[in-house]
């Protein structure tokens, strides 16, 4: 019973220096160091358009666009001068094109009934997507209602100069089909409208382990390790790996990369190292991962390597003892006997 009761009390006492020790070392194999908790994403005005002295009907059939070209990306949403005059169930439908004859990019529509009476700012707010800056596309505007007058866009037409001079109102008369433009050789038309975006910025994040033991000197290991961008959506990371522990030879599946988005998921980076010669060894230290456009943003992931205690048969003279071996004299063979087994006693 004593035996059992000390075998108890070792298995304790070993898993509260696991839990008290070993736990918080593998809890920091990874640092990350970046602004992960100062993220705050706030819509920015990018496009628009204020002026109103008309509005279209929205209907059945009819279609309504506004080309504009975003200076910034992605695009979070649209807001448009709107005005309902009577109850309507039919939703209003806003949708985002590159080409007013391909299919929609996003969309997303709102019930007539949650649209305000009379004249009112309406904000379209559908999922994020990225856009190219500086490149056309279209706000489409469409309706399932078949009444008149009932629901209109409000926009605004003068002789005087373009009001918005990145793009032009459009309409449709048989549901998207064809399209002409309503400016003229003396107007110009554009709808009243505001799209919004956001700064991007992009966030380094890696997690990993490169702890190895008990490794054979002068041989090869690999390991790996994930590179990620936890940033705004559609944010671009730059990434390189800075610097290695100069022990061992190192060499990686990457060591940089560009445009890695958080849309793309983790990038996994393969490590493999020709370890040091010597024996009984205990190697340490640090591999870096930056951010190239955030020098205060980037990774560390601890390194460890440790080599057995060399024994007989990790040292030089096996090969001697290998011959003496080989020879069929008994002589030989009871010194190769009587050594083997001294050595490995010293050691031990």
């Amino acid at each position: 019973m004593n035996l059992i009761r000390r075998c108890i009390i070792i298995i304790i006492f070993l898993i509260i220096i696991d839990l008290a020790i070993i736990g918080p070392i593998t809890a920091l194999d990874t640092i990350n160091t970046s602004n992960k908790s100062c993220l705050f994403i706030v819509d920015i005005l990018d496009q628009k358009q204020e002026l109103q002295n008309r509005e279209i009907n929205i209907k059945n059939q009819l279609l309504v666009a506004q080309e504009f070209k975003p200076s910034m990306t992605p695009l979070t949403k649209v807001v448009l001068k709107i005005r309902k005059t009577v109850v309507i169930e039919a939703p209003l439908i806003v949708s985002i094109r590159k080409d007013l004859n391909k299919s929609d990019l996003t969309a997303i529509a709102i019930l007539g009934p949650d649209i305000p009476f009379n004249t009112f700012w309406v904000e379209f707010d559908f999922e994020d997507i990225e856009v190219n800056i500086e490149e056309t596309y279209y706000i489409v505007l469409k309706s399932t209602s078949s009444q008149s007058y009932w629901l209109q866009t409000k926009y605004n037409t003068s002789s005087q100069g373009d009001p918005y001079n990145r793009g032009k109102l459009w309409e449709s008369n048989n549901n998207g089909i064809d399209w002409e433009s309503l400016d003229d050789s003396n107007s110009f038309f554009d709808c009243t409208f505001k799209t919004y975006s956001y700064i991007s910025k992009s966030d380094l994040d890696c997690e990993g382990t490169l702890i190895w033991t008990n490794i054979t000197p002068k041989s090869v290991i690999t390991g790996s390790f994930i590179v990620k961008n936890i940033g705004t959506p559609f944010s671009y990371l730059n990434w390189k790996i800075y610097n290695w522990p100069s022990w061992g030879q190192w060499t990686f599946s990457s060591s940089n990369g560009n445009n890695l988005k958080p849309e793309d998921g983790p990038f996994i980076i393969q490590v493999t190292i020709n370890t040091p010669n010597a024996t009984n060894a205990e190697y340490s230290g640090k591999l870096k991962i930056i951010n190239l456009d955030d020098e205060e943003d980037y990774c560390i992931i601890n390194c460890a390597l440790s080599t057995p205690k060399s024994n007989f048969y990790d040292t030089k003279v096996v090969k001697f003892f290998e011959l003496i071996k080989s020879l069929k004299n008994l002589k030989y063979q009871f010194f190769y006997t009587l050594i083997k087994y001294s050595i490995i006693y010293n050691n031990f």
